[in-house]
């Protein structure tokens, strides 16, 4: 899943009516619900088991009626795909329906999830063949199959047209991939971006290669994510939490807070701060804890509108609106490089 316009992308092709599982948190205006419910889709929670959403999916096929879904569950960050959610997989293999398979490629390119605005290129749709119902007991190769025709990798990036083919890049490279400092690298032109702490310069080509000026080295956008990505937690955190923290944790990030809500109407939008542990998440007000979840408990981590990330706990939704100058992309490398340690 790449872009927002992906079920266009392959919908138009299908000489049938076509119904999409969406997250929910597009619906959140009135001419959006409007639009989205006018072309069948229908809505999913992800913080949460969306029970109702499930049974609507499962009544729609038992009905004849074609559902489409994104299999990772979300738009991927540098151009890779996300990993199959197994609950998806597992959703599928109890439907007993034959899966058409859709491979699209150049979507990413015409519109990354870190850019404000959409580019002219190239995208190709190609339909696989269909995976029966007698090839589905197998959970793992199911999950191949699926991999296999609907990915590709490596991924190659096709050339795009754009004014301005930075913008938004430095809300997505949350670290310089030289001086592994955070929150450092800022846009100097359309084309050229710089780390603002050890001064190297990149130069953005127009399939998203990024090479160094004055020098021959390159970075396409998954090898800078999996340089920053894989050191994340070798990083030292630039703070102190001495008083508020037992003697067994590390902190890891922490930011201040414009707001915070949950689904069972708790707010609150002043002196707050957000800090990740190698064992917690803490809500920090006036300085002293209001609320701790136990990384361990925390069944889900997204990226949300409005520059805010949401954590699913025990079936409620906890929303954190950060600041912009704090890359929320960051939040949720380290909240998942945890989890695994964890595991």
């Amino acid at each position: 899943h790449e872009t927002y316009i992906d079920p266009f992308l392959f919908a138009i092709f299908l000489p049938f009516e076509l119904q999409f599982v969406t997250t929910a948190d597009v619906f959140t205006t009135p001419l959006t619900r409007l639009m989205l419910k006018g072309i069948g889709t229908f809505p999913m929670r992800r913080h949460r088991q969306d029970l109702k959403s499930i049974r609507t999916m499962i009544r729609m096929l038992k009905q004849g009626r074609v559902v489409g879904i994104f299999p990772e569950g979300g738009r991927c960050v540098d151009g890779t795909p996300l990993p199959i959610l197994k609950e998806t997989l597992k959703l599928i293999q109890h439907s007993k329906v034959p899966i058409l398979p859709v491979h699209i490629d150049g979507a990413y390119e015409i519109w990354p999830r870190w850019a404000p605005n959409r580019r002219r290129g190239n995208v190709s749709t190609s339909f696989k063949p269909v995976i029966p119902v007698d090839d589905q007991t197998d959970l793992s190769e199911l999950e191949s199959n699926i991999k296999d025709a609907i990915f590709v990798s490596p991924k190659t990036f096709r050339p795009v047209k754009t004014s301005n083919l930075t913008k938004g890049l430095d809300n997505f490279l949350w670290a310089c991939c030289e001086c592994h400092t955070h929150n450092s690298m800022v846009v100097i032109s359309t084309t050229q971006i710089e780390c603002k702490h050890c001064g190297l310069q990149w130069h953005m080509a127009n399939d998203y290669t990024l090479t160094q000026v004055d020098s021959n080295r390159t970075h396409t956008l998954p090898t800078w994510m999996e340089q920053i990505d894989s050191r994340a937690l070798e990083y030292s955190p630039e703070f102190t939490m001495d008083s508020i923290l037992t003697n067994e944790e590390r902190p890891h990030l922490y930011s201040s807070l414009d707001r915070y809500v949950t689904e069972d109407g708790t707010e609150i939008n002043s002196d707050i701060s957000l800090l990740l542990t190698d064992q917690y998440i803490h809500l920090l007000h006036q300085g002293q804890k209001a609320e701790s979840w136990i990384l361990k408990s925390v069944t889900i981590f997204t990226l949300d509108y409005n520059n805010a990330v949401s954590i699913g706990v025990g079936g409620l939704r906890h929303k954190f609106y950060l600041p912009k100058t704090e890359i929320t992309l960051k939040w949720q490398v380290y909240f998942e490089a945890l989890q695994v340690k964890l595991a």
